[in-house]
């Protein structure tokens, strides 16, 4: 282990790397979600369709050539907890 290792390790004990959706220890550095959350997140597949849910919303109100949502939204759910993040921890990334 290099001196490099040994401090990201130490450094790792007192600040965690912690998912922005669940809060659980990362286990890959330099990412923001673990496989879990980033495999569970609710896909609306929505830009496959020129109107779709979210283009209806917009009907008669806005003129837009496409618009789509790309996760569904929940009120308990991840997506929640990383708009949460997002505004009120500034975890911009």
């Amino acid at each position: 282990m290099t001196i490099r290792q040994g401090l990201n390790s130490l450094l790792h004990l007192f600040y965690p790397e912690l998912c922005l959706a669940c809060e659980r220890d990362l286990p890959v550095r330099d990412t923001i979600l673990c496989p879990t959350c980033a495999y569970e997140l609710p896909l609306t597949e929505q830009w496959k369709q020129v109107e779709n849910a979210f283009t209806e919303k917009f009907w008669g109100r806005v003129p837009i050539e496409a618009a789509a949502a790309l996760y569904f939204f929940s009120a308990g759910g991840r997506v929640r907890h990383l708009i949460h993040q997002l505004k009120f921890h500034r975890q911009e990334h």
